[in-house]
């Protein structure tokens, strides 16, 4: 009988020590999920830039719905001054974009996104940088 209450205090204190060690898991999966849900809520500004001219997207995106379709949804707002017609900006067809756009969504806090244009591609929007 000594040998029942021997293995039921083992498996009481090894009890203990799990809940214990379970705790202290479950906080730091709330802390870290509570840590994203604030990054992907600081929000992203997109500039496009010729030379010192710049225009900014209106409204910031929120990192937690900043992709590329985004981005590009958002430049399809932008009016043209060639009604009907569709933008066209050559840098987001090129790598360094991605590689950018890649960046941004991984950083923390908030962060700009500039998109370098020509003469051509800056003055299609019809806005006031």
């Amino acid at each position: 009988m000594d040998i029942v209450g021997y293995v039921a205090s083992v498996l009481g204190i090894l009890t203990a020590i799990f809940s214990f060690l379970s705790w202290m898991q479950g906080r730091r999966i709330a802390q870290t999920q509570e840590r994203e849900k604030s990054r992907l809520n600081r929000y992203v500004t997109v500039k496009l830039q010729y030379g010192a001219k710049e225009i900014e997207l209106p409204v910031e995106l929120r990192r937690g719905e900043f992709t590329r379709a985004e981005l590009l949804g958002r430049f399809g707002m932008i009016p043209m001054k060639e009604k009907g017609k569709r933008f066209s900006l050559g840098y987001l067809n090129k790598p360094e974009f991605l590689r950018q756009l890649n960046q941004v969504v991984a950083t923390d806090g908030d962060a700009l996104l500039t998109i370098p244009c020509d003469k051509e591609e800056f003055e299609q929007f019809d806005v006031k940088g």
